[in-house]
């Protein structure tokens, strides 16, 4: 049996419901493009702050980036955020 190209063999996946929307070029969010950087937390710190990212239904990229530049309007989503939180929690009890 002869090898098969890449080309010859096909695998089926799933297409991710966003992957032709990161294809295309995106205006950049800031005047300067972003840059990968390492921080180290707790689990529980990177669960939190993944959690609030989701409830504010962002990213922990664009929460710490916010948050890096001050960006006073979400100090207001926060408090709704954990004000939510804190009321289904109050009803579960």
């Amino acid at each position: 049996m002869g090898e098969l190209s890449g080309l010859q063999v096909r695998i089926r996946r799933k297409m991710n419901r966003r992957s032709l929307e990161n294809l295309q070029s995106r205006q950049p969010q800031y005047e300067e493009a972003k840059v990968n950087r390492t921080i180290r937390v707790t689990d529980a710190g990177w669960a939190g702050i993944r959690e609030l990212a989701e409830a504010m239904g962002s990213s922990v990229s664009v929460v710490v980036e916010r948050l890096g530049r001050a960006d006073l309007a979400m100090i207001d989503e926060l408090r709704e955020v954990m004000s939510a939180q804190q009321d289904s929690t109050d009803r579960t009890q």
